[in-house]
């Protein structure tokens, strides 16, 4: 059994979606947050025909998904790749076996330490000024931005990880497709280098050969006839006739042999045109200048991830960094 769930990170826990559920500082919502910064109803989760959406409730210090601001009293689609913030706090949307243990998180991830230049860090109820207000939003929407410009960078180097590859695989495709090209060429060489040999150039010389023999026969088996009614007078002239006769039926069916050969060698000249022109389709140099584009455009997209990496360890704590009160 599967159901999705929101889960906390501060505290590390999951909560059941139903599903109608409103969030919130009052106790009397279905989750409660204890957080100063949070509205008394915040916002709104719904599921329906699968899918989950949320909706913000008019809420005083707004609701932030991957670190952009939703509008107030209209429902948003979610998913289990967006970072829901309220306050100081972050959810995550999972959809997991009720008996699950562990919780999949984004790949990357981290808790919003709250921080104001020159402090320590403050629980939300030390907060007494408008302007440390504004510096723990501000705080956490970087935060928020941070972890979502990381996974757009990786989906990025992931697509043109993968358009590389399938230039590639043209390449090596081109490469087959010329051997199977030379080596229909040289079947060909052979077989017509045997069939000149036997003085065919066409199949229409070997029909004609097969018509004249068909003639030739025709015409023996009618002197056969004839001798039949003559036997006596002609017996040594009809041996000889039907030896004439085999000798000819054994030349019609090497004939019939080279005009087989003649078809198989037509084919072949209609399929190594057809991978002759499959060759010239691919232009190797234009796909290599592709392949040279997305290589810069990798390098340039890790080094985006690698600074971005940079900035988020330098800016900001770890979650798993802090002991589990």
């Amino acid at each position: 059994m599967s159901g999705n769930f929101l889960y906390i990170l501060s505290i590390k826990q999951k909560f059941e979606l139903t599903d109608s559920l409103i969030c919130g500082r009052s106790q009397e919502v279905d989750l409660t947050l204890d957080d100063n910064l949070v509205s008394s109803k915040h916002f709104m989760i719904r599921l329906k025909n699968g899918f989950v959406y949320l909706k913000d409730l008019e809420s005083h210090n707004g609701t932030f998904i991957n670190g952009v601001k939703v509008e107030s009293n209209k429902f948003i689609q979610i998913d289990s790749e967006d970072i829901i913030r309220v306050g100081k706090e972050n959810l995550f949307l999972n959809s997991i076996p009720v008996d699950a243990g562990e919780i999949s998180l984004p790949d990357v991830t981290g808790s919003i330490t709250l921080k104001e230049s020159g402090m320590e860090e403050q629980s939300v109820d030390q907060v007494t000024s408008e302007h440390q207000l504004d510096q723990l939003l501000l705080e956490g929407q970087n935060k928020t931005e941070g972890l979502a410009g990381l996974r757009k960078a990786k989906k990025v180097l992931e697509k043109l990880a993968s358009e590389k590859e399938n230039l590639s695989n043209q390449k090596n495709d081109k490469d087959k497709t010329k051997k199977e090209y030379d080596r229909t060429l040289g079947e060909l060489k052979s077989i017509d280098k045997f069939l000149l040999s036997n003085n065919v150039k066409s199949l229409n010389d070997i029909n004609e050969k097969i018509s004249h023999l068909d003639k030739e026969n025709e015409v023996i088996e009618n002197e056969v006839l004839a001798s039949l009614r003559k036997i006596k007078e002609i017996e040594s002239h009809i041996k000889s006739l039907k030896k004439s006769s085999l000798i000819n039926e054994n030349k019609k069916n090497e004939l019939n042999e080279l005009f087989n050969l003649c078809t198989q060698r037509d084919k072949l000249v209609l399929f190594a045109g057809e991978l002759d022109k499959s060759i010239h389709q691919v232009n190797e140099e234009e796909i290599n200048i592709k392949i040279e584009a997305l290589n810069t455009q990798i390098l340039e997209w890790q080094e985006k991830l690698k600074e971005q990496k940079e900035e988020f360890g330098a800016n900001f704590e770890s979650p798993f960094g802090k002991k589990r009160k």
